[in-house]
């Protein structure tokens, strides 16, 4: 196979792209969907990252105490006799595998919202290179500017 020319005749090697390459978003947001914050580690927002594992731990915690809690209540029934004691245990059994869904379908919630952040920041992540900085920050020097405006009408 021949080696690709250069485009301005030189016959030397071209040189190489200097453009950043990132994955595609979709692989991404794939990233996200198997651990979740590490499609907001792979676009650098750390801090995003660790709330995001942080809130799918705590609600993946909160969905297995309530399980747990389910399971005691479901013994506690088993071992009663027939009567209201049994009855109340049920409807506590009841009442925390409710509670248990709903953390469930929190965090499913939350996992595919995290997912969907993953893959919006990985297309915007080269917005500033494609469309350059603010405005206000070009005036500056490349400092970001921040203006408050107050008006008093009388």
């Amino acid at each position: 196979m021949p080696a690709l020319a250069r485009a301005d005749g030189s016959g030397g090697p071209a040189r190489a792209d200097t453009t950043s390459r990132r994955s595609a978003p979709y692989k991404v947001m794939l990233r996200s969907a198997v651990v979740p914050g590490w499609g907001q580690m792979y676009n650098h927002q750390f801090l995003k990252a660790a709330f995001v594992a942080a809130g799918e731990g705590f609600l993946v915690y909160k969905a297995l105490d309530e399980l747990g809690l389910e399971n005691d209540a479901i013994d506690r029934a088993g071992a009663l006799p027939p009567g209201p004691e049994r009855d109340l245990a049920l409807e506590e059994q009841s009442v925390h595998e409710n509670r248990k869904i709903s953390w469930i379908w929190w965090g499913v919630a939350a996992h595919l919202l995290s997912m969907a952040d993953a893959y919006v920041d990985a297309h915007l992540s080269t917005f500033e290179d494609d469309f350059g900085p603010p405005e206000g920050a070009r005036r500056r020097g490349g400092v970001p500017e921040i203006r408050l405006a107050y008006r008093v009408r009388f």
